[in-house]
């Protein structure tokens, strides 16, 4: 380690730095914002007092290309006992309320301009026969409950509940679907070498070893001279 440049240092609390200026985020957000723009330009405008009349995509501009659907992904977590903190009572009065707040719920699902939240109706139920009516997930994460949420659970979300239910409402047309990044959403690899997974000897968990290379011209922290 000494040989490339590591050196041991006592863990001390220091100041975090979010990156949300630096150079390759942002040319990252400009190229997101220049991808949305162009997209935005074969998707439906909503006008009128709540946005409830929708304006065609003009043919000569949509040429050989599919008019796009926006479909935003959003998650919320609850507790099943949560309560508004204010409530009305009668002077010399008292409210007694559980100290629990109940069971976590994590609510996963979608939202698009045209229809709402992304939900079949019993109209097209029966014409294309899905499992799924409603595109959301409901889980009960906890050490008695589900797993928590994660990658996996959301690749499941997305092709058995949200790109059906999204074809069988928009035929023809191509969705974009959009979401933030949460720490739940990074997956590794199924043959990634992870610490935690790591054990004394092969199998179980344990990752296939594979061979491992550190390329030490595209690591900026090593020396050069190293």
């Amino acid at each position: 380690m000494y040989k490339i440049g590591f050196r041991p240092l006592q863990h001390q609390k220091s100041m975090y730095h979010d990156g949300h200026e630096r150079a390759d985020v942002v040319e990252s957000r400009k190229k997101f914002l220049i991808d949305v723009a162009e997209l935005r330009k074969y998707s439906k405008k909503y006008e009128g007092p709540n946005c409830e009349v929708p304006l065609l995509v003009e043919p000569d501009l949509l040429s050989n290309n599919r008019e796009t659907v926006f479909i935003y992904h959003d998650e919320s977590t609850i507790h099943a006992k949560e309560r508004p903190k204010t409530s009305w009572i009668l002077p010399g009065c008292n409210e007694l309320r559980s100290k629990s707040l109940g069971r976590l719920i994590h609510i996963s699902d979608f939202i698009l301009e045209s229809t709402g939240r992304l939900v079949l109706s019993e109209e097209l139920q029966q014409i294309h026969q899905l499992d799924s009516l409603d595109a959301a997930t409901v889980i009960y994460p906890g050490a008695q409950g589900d797993p928590w949420w994660d990658m996996q659970q959301l690749c499941n979300q997305i092709l058995k509940k949200a790109i059906p239910i999204f074809e069988a409402i928009h035929p023809g047309l191509q969705g974009v679907f959009v979401f933030h990044f949460p720490s739940a959403h990074e997956l590794f690899g199924p043959n990634a070498l992870r610490v935690h997974n790591m054990k004394l000897g092969p199998g179980r968990k344990q990752g296939k070893i594979c061979d491992t290379y550190i390329l030490l011209k595209d690591n900026p922290l090593i020396p050069e001279h190293l």
